[in-house]
């Protein structure tokens, strides 16, 4: 796995193909405008230090904004113990394709430090093309192939 250099000088030669080496588009971090209308699809939520928000194997699963300390994504190694490969923090979303059908989820999500989100149930997320005139408002994609794809969605 590759940690992520702030330098973006050191950038320059990453590999284009690995999606940790393209944080900004695997990870987006929404604007305030953005993170604003996200809310209103939701509610919000405080999660203790450590609380799950979501579990490997888990289907229908909800999806969060951060909106202060973080949420850590991770998986188990082959003793069990917590691998994190990355952390959304504030104005982020936790989430990945699984969200639009029912497939199990691959990895886990816990609140690190007191942790305030949005919570927006997944039975409330509808893919529609048409529900908002500025797309790109949730970033969807698989960050293990790095297919990133932006889409408008709306309430049902």
């Amino acid at each position: 796995m590759t940690i992520l250099d702030p330098n973006p000088e050191s950038q320059a030669a990453a590999d284009p193909s690995d999606p940790y080496e393209r944080a900004a588009l695997t990870f987006p971090r929404l604007s305030g405008e953005q993170a604003a209308r996200v809310a209103s699809y939701g509610r919000e939520e405080s999660l203790p230090d450590g609380a799950h928000a979501f579990g490997r194997g888990q289907r229908s699963v909800d999806f969060f904004l951060v909106l202060g300390c973080a949420i850590e994504i991770f998986d188990l190694d082959k003793h069990g113990a917590p691998n994190v490969f990355t952390t959304h923090v504030a104005r982020q979303l936790t989430g990945e394709t699984d969200l639009f059908n029912d497939r199990q989820i691959l990895v886990s999500g816990r609140a690190r430090g007191d942790t305030r989100v949005i919570r927006v149930q997944r039975r409330d997320l509808r893919p529609s093309p048409h529900a908002t005139m500025k797309p790109g408002i949730f970033a969807v994609g698989d960050a293990r192939s790095g297919s990133v794809k932006h889409l408008a969605c709306g309430v049902a």
